[in-house]
């Protein structure tokens, strides 16, 4: 029997890796999302009092010998540095490190797609208002600027020129923190789910997203599977493919952000896991693929089944809540969701009630439920999206 070393994580995880009849052993912290009957079906539940690398290492490392780990992972990004080093370390099957360092940090992945050709755009490694604003005059028209390891539309903002006098307002670059401006490329934004098996790219689809404007750009809604202009899905998977080939990334599935300019593929960022956003959810309910189970099978190079072929799917959506923070005066938007979508309404998460206090949206984090819709179509989106921004049912505090 396989034994796999999970790194943090929830409750679903525990029935994903127990179902498969591999043995679960968990090492946990305080911000993950294990109940008791989940811990008591692991084979052991070591609760980590922080995220440190060695003392990780050094609990696992002893574990390892007594119990001979198959599998060393984490389907959490923020941790699969410091898993797939220990992976690395202890000679135990994992994540590919270079190509976990390669996606985590984005100076490293536009040097990367550099080597490529043109799928990528101008940008630099800027740590000050100063840098930002010589960028801005050198690129003469609108920037993007993150945090070079950031995720989930983390203190992401836009700048144009006109920004220039303003920067301090709109950044908060202190203490030498680095940042990665990068010139700003209008197009529809989409994301490609593949998965690779013993060094094989394959795709699982395409998912079109629908992003808030500018400052924050948080994702409002993804829908799965999306078609793509004529001729266009060809290039898009010879540069994943080729990119994700550069970094050696031959076993587990990957999430590649991109845009599509004219008939130019951008690749924005990509990430050595699977989609985040209920994506995973998206996708099994439109064509029946599990995404999460065949990225652990391929981990563990066990019998990996590829994904199936497009031709019968139904798309499938979620459409997320939104608002600029304040009290909920009224929630009847709720049951006119439910009316227009009727029979194609599959979930509705909203755990707010009138009189709650709700935060401003400001990324995929503090927005506040989700609907997700089967059998779905561009027109019904179209009806139905702008209910989910509650900024006009929030009354300031």
């Amino acid at each position: 029997m396989k034994k796999v070393a999970l790194i943090g994580g929830w409750d679903a995880l525990v029935d994903l890796v127990t179902d498969l009849g591999y043995e679960l052993y968990l090492y946990y912290f305080d911000n993950d999302s294990y109940s008791e009957p989940y811990l008591n079906r692991c084979s052991l539940a070591v609760k980590m009092p922080c995220e440190n690398r060695e003392a990780l290492l050094t609990t696992v490392s002893s574990h390892h010998k007594k119990y001979h780990y198959d599998l060393i992972y984490s389907h959490k990004e923020l941790l699969q540095e410091t898993t797939s080093f220990i992976s690395e370390t202890l000679g135990v099957n994992g994540l590919n490190q270079q190509a976990v360092k390669l996606f985590r940090n984005k100076f490293e992945f536009r040097k990367l797609l550099e080597n490529l050709g043109d799928y990528t755009v101008r940008w630099a490694k800027v740590d000050s208002q100063a840098q930002v604003s010589q960028f801005l005059n050198n690129i003469k028209g609108p920037i993007i600027v993150k945090p070079y390891d950031g995720m989930g539309s983390r203190r992401i903002r836009k700048l144009t020129e006109n920004d220039n006098l303003n920067i301090p307002d709109n950044l908060d670059i202190t203490n030498g923190s680095l940042f990665i401006a990068e010139e700003y490329i209008a197009g529809k934004e989409y994301s490609a789910e593949f998965i690779s098996i013993d060094g094989k790219h394959h795709l699982v689809g395409i998912t079109s997203k629908t992003t808030s404007e500018s400052p924050y750009f948080f994702e409002i809604s993804h829908t799965f599977p999306a078609s793509l202009p004529a001729g266009m899905l060809t290039e898009v998977c010879t540069a994943i493919s080729a990119m994700l080939t550069q970094a050696k990334y031959d076993y587990g599935a990957s999430h590649t952000e991109f845009k599509l300019n004219d008939s130019r593929v951008v690749l924005i960022e990509s990430h050595t896991r699977v989609a985040g956003d209920k994506i995973p959810i998206l996708i099994k309910e439109s064509c029946g693929y599990d995404i999460i189970r065949e990225n652990l099978q391929t981990l563990l190079r066990a019998s990996t089944q590829a994904p199936p072929n497009n031709q019968f799917w139904q798309p499938t959506s979620i459409v997320y809540f939104y608002g600029e923070g304040g009290t909920l005066s009224q929630d009847t938007f709720l049951d006119t969701i439910k009316n227009e979508c009727g029979e194609k309404l599959l979930l509705l998460k909203f755990d707010y009630n009138v009189g709650d206090l709700l935060p401003e949206t400001v990324s995929s984090s503090t927005r506040y439920g989700f609907v997700i819709i089967t059998n779905t179509n561009s027109e019904l989106l179209s009806n139905i999206i702008h209910l989910f921004n509650l900024s006009e049912h929030l009354q300031p505090s």
